[in-house]
């Protein structure tokens, strides 16, 4: 499987290029078609696109690739809401509705 990478051109530092790598080498073992990613690391922003939308419609993925995250977004924030309360940099005060 060989699979394009389309670098948005900016901020290429030493770690992005080694998680570019690791995408690449997970984006085989687990058979995904494409991925695009962002990281937004001391002031800079990297982006990268790797391989295609989808295999019946193969388009190339690019940084500014949209794709639909379905109901991941509701357990990446609560995931991370209680990250932030465990942590102490928010309070949550939780009800059971009962």
């Amino acid at each position: 499987m060989t699979i394009m990478v389309r670098y948005n051109g900016q901020g290429r530092g030493k770690l992005f290029p080694n998680l570019c790598a690791s995408i690449v080498r997970d984006m085989k073992r687990l058979q995904v078609p494409g991925v695009a990613i962002g990281v937004w690391h001391k002031g800079k922003e990297y982006t990268a696109g790797f391989g295609i939308t989808n295999i019946e419609h193969p388009l190339e993925v690019t940084p500014d690739t949209l794709f639909q995250v379905g109901s991941i977004s509701k357990t990446f924030t609560g995931t991370m809401l209680m990250q932030l309360a465990e942590q102490v940099w928010i309070w949550m005060r939780l009800s059971a509705g009962i």
